[in-house]
């Protein structure tokens, strides 16, 4: 019986393209009329395919265990065209067992019969996606006037400086659950009986038995179904819906693994900082300059944008800006002299394959929060390149395909704060430039690094 059930899902298809098929040649032909036999035989078909389809349906049902509140709405929905497709397929052939319907136009009827077989594929969908299927992807303002309850996704964050401390179950399992379990196991909907939104519902489980069994992962349901793969009927969440990454997977495994408890600390679960990484608050200005510049003004920076100068914040709650002159190769030194006005915002500059020359250097001292400076294939040969040493926040300097003399490196010493030269196709080689450059706090890169073969190396495509 079970592998009659199971021949639901292909046979369910076969009713929606029989009806669908004879609804739009009724429609087409409803003045001619000639092909009323060809429209008989396909509401006919779709009438004994619909039984089929309703059969095995509900032996699946008996059978996999589903909750009859989960599908009543498909079941009954399903006989209903069932019953209605035969009686429009007599209706057509105009048999006298519905003189009731003689009356009725055939049209009229398809038309019905097509709004029945589309809700019942809803309700159909809806056990295999989950009920939002449909509406998920729309904005949540019109789910909500469509009377659909939606669920904002909750944030993981964790502050890296005391993520020890942190409740192992409000930090990261209650939101985790939130954003993927929530909208069908809550207190208003609750799938197999389950609520997965209260504590008292984790530990309860639901008509199916426990989700959770402390420090027992295969016996876990709710561990278990997360890692089947996602062509499983049983995988949860169900395809189509928002699925965990392996990171949060593995903090499900942790939390069992740990006993699942609600008042344990991550420091106490014995969680390692490495299996936390994805979750710690990311600082997209880690490594700039902590410095509150002037705010920039639309106007200036559209004059900016018309003179070719790409001006960009390194993040959205920053003045601090990137600037760039990769459509502006004809930028020379007397060109600089309007950027000297936001002098105080600029972070990253990249003068890479400009016309600018080591005069430059001078205009630059006067960018105090410079941090990144890429000079690559200009003319620079490093004659003014000490009067960067006061930048205390510089840390990068890009003077790949540039003529830089190498006498000039040894000016890189007395920089504070420099961590990395890019030289790389200029006239240095990583023995002349060891000699000239003391400062260990340094890494010069010279390019040309060649990796080992691999065999897939030789392979042809």
């Amino acid at each position: 019986m079970q592998f009659f059930g199971r021949l639901h899902p292909v046979l369910v298809h076969l009713p929606i393209g029989f009806i669908v098929f004879g609804v739009l040649l009724l429609w087409t032909d409803r003045k001619k009329k000639r092909y009323e036999q060809v429209i008989a035989l396909a509401f006919l078909w779709g009438a004994i395919s619909a039984l089929l389809a309703s059969l095995t349906g509900y032996v699946h049902y008996r059978q996999e265990g589903y909750s009859f509140s989960s599908v009543q709405l498909h079941l009954w929905t399903g006989l209903i065209t069932t019953v209605f497709c035969l009686l429009v397929y007599l209706r057509v052939i105009e048999n006298s067992w519905v003189k009731l319907l003689r009356g009725a136009s055939p049209v009229a009827l398809s038309i019905v019969l097509f709004l029945l077989i589309s809700v019942t594929g809803h309700f159909g969908g809806s056990i295999t996606h989950g009920a939002d299927f449909l509406i998920e992807p729309l904005p949540q303002s019109l789910q909500r006037t469509l009377g659909y309850e939606t669920f904002e996704k909750k944030e993981i964050v964790l502050n890296e400086e005391n993520w020890q401390q942190l409740i192992f179950y409000d930090s990261l399992i209650d939101p985790m659950i939130h954003n993927y379990c929530a909208s069908c196991h809550n207190p208003r909907k609750a799938k197999a009986n389950l609520i997965l939104t209260e504590r008292e519902g984790i530990l309860k489980g639901g008509e199916n038995g426990e989700v959770i069994v402390s420090g027992d992962l295969e016996n876990s349901p709710l561990h278990a179904r997360l890692i089947l793969p996602k062509s499983h009927e049983d995988h949860m969440p169900p395809s189509g819906k928002s699925q965990p990454s392996k990171a949060e997977i593995n903090l499900i495994r942790q939390w069992i693994l740990s006993g699942n408890s609600f008042e344990k600390t991550l420091g106490e679960a014995g969680l390692k900082k490495s299996e936390l990484i994805t979750f710690f608050r990311k600082d997209s200005l880690a490594g700039y300059p902590k410095v509150n510049p002037p705010p920039l003004s639309p106007d200036s920076l559209e004059l900016f944008k018309k003179s070719r100068i790409h001006i960009s914040r390194l993040s959205a709650n920053s003045e601090l800006v990137r600037v760039s002159m990769v459509n502006n190769p004809a930028f020379q030194d007397m060109d600089f002299d309007p950027l000297l006005g936001i002098a105080q915002n600029i972070a990253v500059l990249d003068l890479g394959g400009t016309a600018v020359t080591d005069s430059i250097f001078g205009k630059l001292a006067q960018l105090p929060h410079l941090t990144v400076l890429k000079l690559d294939n200009t003319g620079v040969t490093g004659a003014q390149l000490e009067k960067l040493q006061e930048l205390e926040y510089l840390k990068s300097l890009n003077l790949t395909a540039t003529p830089f003399e190498i006498n000039n490196l040894a000016a890189l010493n007395s920089f504070k704060s420099l961590r990395t030269v890019y030289l790389y196709n200029s006239p240095f080689t990583e023995k002349s430039g060891v000699e000239f450059l003391s400062n260990s706090n340094i890494s010069i890169e010279y390019g040309n690094y060649s990796l080992p073969g691999i065999p897939s190396d030789s392979i042809s495509y």
